[in-house]
């Protein structure tokens, strides 16, 4: 067994027992000191576009309106129509990216905005339970996800990542020390056993002890492993460890997800076709398959790690995409 798999397989152990230990417990445990090996992360990296997106072509800070009025980019219509849920975690991290693009681009607005962030922020909270120290993103409505039914509340680790990197912007442009406080709590839910009918949960020991963040958990045997929510949880935990102290419990969990990406992501490749979506049902294509490609980008901007390139590349050439056509999260 190789050290990149021993140390995968502890912190899988760790997990399968509950809560995962503290660090100094870990150390007794014989895992730290070899566990940063599973990967050189580089620090100061904006790898998805996060904190420098471009602005939003024409949008300017309105006084006095309601928070919908206000975003840069509205709630999905979907969202608001069939599930009557004026909340969703990509497009948070996206608004929040964006109202900190203005006022990185014009300090003089950040009055005007910081009601705006600070509303966006409240709403994030009225959509999150928490379960012991940690805090889950919910959805509030139910829904049938491959014939298995989703009961309300559900989580995934799609929008725990994704609300860590949009509160990594916020603070970026506003110090509120409330933002990174939640990301945290975001952090914590990382570290929540997996699968369970008892409480939220995304994390899991899938098959051969690899760390896992589910994008929609199952009440059901088979989950179905779906790379966009890993990647998507992963670098929301680079933000945070990057831009919050460089934890090193968050810097654990990143380095075993990574693992767990590197191993999996040839599994979703179709030669010459749209890469699947997830593995629970192999025939079930991408509905965004260039994202695919940028994510391939991120987690080796993060990493150095050409195995990564070479998916990239891989899943590029599979779709006729330009594999550098693709820089921010917004395309």
């Amino acid at each position: 067994m190789t050290r990149m798999r021993a140390v995968t397989l502890a912190l899988g152990a760790f997990l399968t027992a509950g809560y995962a230990p503290t660090v100094e417990r870990t150390t007794r445990r014989g895992v730290a000191g070899v566990r940063d090996d599973l990967f050189t992360i580089a620090p100061g990296l904006d790898p998805d576009r996060v904190l420098t997106v471009g602005p939003h072509p024409g949008w300017e800070p309105r006084p006095g309106l309601e928070l919908d009025a206000q975003l840069p980019v509205p709630w999905p219509e979907s969202y608001l129509t069939t599930y009557h849920q004026h909340f969703a975690p990509w497009p948070f991290q996206v608004n929040a990216s964006l109202l900190a693009s203005h006022v990185r681009r014009h300090p003089e607005s950040r009055d005007l905005v910081r009601p705006i962030a600070e509303a966006l922020y409240d709403r994030l909270l009225e959509h999150t339970e928490q379960v012991g120290d940690a805090r889950f993103v919910v959805y509030r409505f139910a829904r049938r996800y491959e014939g298995v039914r989703v009961r309300a509340p559900w989580t995934s680790g799609l929008g725990n990542g994704a609300a860590i990197s949009g509160l990594v912007a916020l603070d970026h442009a506003f110090h509120d020390p409330r933002y990174l406080l939640t990301a945290r709590e975001l952090a914590a839910a990382y570290r929540v056993r997996g699968p369970s009918t008892e409480h939220l949960w995304f994390s899991l020991v899938a098959d051969e002890g690899y760390l896992w963040f589910e994008e929609q958990p199952l009440d059901d045997p088979v989950q179905p492993v779906i790379l966009n929510g890993h990647v998507t949880a992963l670098t929301g935990l680079y933000y945070l460890w990057d831009r919050g102290g460089r934890d090193p419990e968050v810097h654990e969990l990143l380095s075993a997800g990574l693992t767990a990406a590197a191993h999996y992501t040839p599994r979703f490749r179709v030669p010459g076709a749209a890469n699947r979506y997830q593995l629970r049902e192999p025939g079930h294509a991408d509905y965004g398959p260039a994202r695919t490609v940028r994510q391939q980008q991120v987690m080796y901007a993060m990493t150095g790690d050409r195995r990564f390139l070479r998916m990239r590349d891989l899943f590029a050439a599979d779709m006729g995409i330009d594999p550098e056509a693709y820089p921010t999260p917004l395309a």
